[in-house]
């Protein structure tokens, strides 16, 4: 059976991250400030569905005792409640609201991974499937908090010919990866390693051209 943790480190997650990422930061460079919002509260609302579906999952059960259960449900009421706040309007704000909202997530998937433990082997096929679906809307969803911090850049650039110039080398540089991505998909994953830090170094540039664009 395989962890969360675990499953965060298999190819396919690791993929998933990376274009979910180079998809948030594209949406920074053609949406305004209200339609990244719109992304986030989206994103935000499918995580809590999945996580929500596994916890009823878990609720249902007779398999795990009911401190098990409590625990579950508790993490995931206190998931909820972060997630319920919403983005701030703030710098200060909204980096507040996302380290509680990360604690909070954190705190689900240790009470959740001492509950699948507990089942073991014998963990039900749905449940099981969710998990790969909880792993990938996670990484969509922190990839959509992490682009939308660009909005939050003090001195943001004027629209001026240099700056819609760099815009548009940035974007194409985002099809490029998200290219480079798809092609990835199709080498099996003893082979991934080959190209692994090649992949994580073109993101952390695009992280770092769109900086540059909004600072």
């Amino acid at each position: 059976m395989s962890t969360i943790k675990k499953i965060r480190e298999t190819m396919n997650s690791k993929l998933d991250k990376w274009e979910a990422e180079a998809t948030a930061f594209q949406a920074q460079l053609e949406l305004s400030k209200e339609q990244v919002k719109t992304r986030v509260e989206e994103q935000k609302q499918r995580l809590e569905e999945i996580a929500q579906q596994m916890k009823d999952k878990i609720d249902a059960a007779g398999e795990y005792t009911e401190e098990t259960k409590d625990k579950v449900k508790a993490s995931f009421e206190n998931m909820q409640v972060q997630l319920a706040l919403g983005v701030a309007d703030t710098r200060d704000g909204y980096q507040e609201w996302k380290k509680k909202v990360q604690s909070s997530i954190a705190g689900f998937e240790k009470e959740l991974e001492v509950a699948l433990d507990e089942k073991g082997a014998q963990l039900d096929a749905g449940l099981d499937a969710l998990k790969d679906v909880y792993v990938k809307q996670t990484s969509a969803w922190e990839a959509e908090i992490d682009a939308m911090q660009a909005q939050f850049q003090e001195a943001k650039s004027g629209v001026n010919a240099d700056f819609e110039k760099y815009k548009q080398d940035t974007q194409s540089k985002i099809n490029e990866y998200k290219q480079e991505l798809n092609e990835k998909r199709k080498l099996a994953a003893d082979k991934f390693g080959d190209f692994e830090a090649e992949l994580s170094s073109g993101a952390t540039q695009i992280k770092d051209a769109i900086k540059k664009l909004f600072s």
